[in-house]
């Protein structure tokens, strides 16, 4: 993989995680799974990347920080947990300004279905509420 470009690798990546998803389907849920599938949802997530940053390329402002990162002046860390005994799942966000200095933080618990992906997009859904 050391001579692969860039878009080999994002590939190879989703198809990883494409596995992984359908692995975890067997052994959470015994959804069993065909490879045909695994590769078509690899491909949907493929497409779907590639469009999303189209998109974005159109959205985001060209003004760089000292790094030569995009400055956006304000970054929202965000994170979920699933507590099965419970069946809730939390999340907490923490904001920070362009110096890193603390801004705000939230917090939360919720039920919520086992699926950590869906946890995860709570949680975001939470942070940006």
């Amino acid at each position: 993989m050391e001579n692969a470009d860039i878009d080999t690798m994002r590939k190879v990546t989703v198809i990883i995680w494409s596995i992984w998803c359908a692995r975890n389907d067997l052994v959470w849920n015994n959804e069993p799974f065909i490879a045909n599938q695994i590769w078509h949802q690899a491909e949907g997530w493929i497409r779907s990347w590639q469009e999303a940053q189209e998109k974005k390329k159109a959205l985001l402002p060209t003004a760089k920080n000292e790094q030569g990162h995009l400055s956006f002046g304000l970054r929202c860390f965000v994170d979920a947990a699933l507590f099965e005994n419970h069946g809730l799942a939390g999340y907490g966000a923490i904001v920070h300004n362009k110096e890193n200095q603390y801004v705000g933080a939230r917090a939360g618990t919720r039920i919520c279905c086992m699926y950590p992906y869906l946890a995860e997009l709570w949680a975001i859904k939470e942070a940006l509420s």
